[in-house]
């Protein structure tokens, strides 16, 4: 078994305890990696911007030793520190700043498409409103999947 201590920050702080304040600690099986500790918080991975493992950035498959101190930031979180220490502030992806849309996202389990240009008006999401920036609870229209069900298109 192995203990690792998790920084949660921005929206991930209530999949903390308020009875532990700080890093909480979580014990995992020999060999688990980020995204099991990720899973056993209950934060879906999709939300999940930047990590790091003992001040270093890392990937969702990197595995875990005993004692290791993971902080988890979410994908909506304003502020990033650059390298050089000046501070970014992030309005949207890289990716939707560079390429100058936003990203479609499709439903494993139906096929539906989100469309961030035409929104889901119906459940209450305007168009133009980007994936990552859908409420927590929203659902497929279709099927009823959470959004941990949907890939980048």
């Amino acid at each position: 078994m192995v203990t690792v201590y998790v920084k949660l920050t921005g929206s991930f702080l209530p999949y903390g305890s308020p009875e532990q304040p700080g890093p909480i600690e979580i014990t995992l099986k020999n060999g688990a990696t980020i995204q099991e500790a990720i899973q056993a918080l209950g934060i879906p991975k999709e939300r999940v911007k930047l990590i790091f493992v003992n001040h270093r950035g890392a990937f969702l498959d990197q595995l875990l030793k005993d004692g290791d101190r993971v902080s988890l930031f979410p994908a909506e979180y304003p502020v990033f520190a650059d390298w050089k220490g000046s501070i970014l502030r992030k309005a949207h992806d890289d990716e939707m700043i560079e390429e100058g849309r936003m990203k479609k996202w499709k439903c494993s389990i139906c096929d539906y498409i989100y469309d961030p240009s035409k929104g889901d008006p119906d459940n209450g999401v305007k168009p133009g409103t980007a994936f990552e920036a859908i409420p927590d609870d929203w659902v497929c229209p279709t099927c009823g999947a959470g959004k941990d069900m949907f890939e980048p298109q």
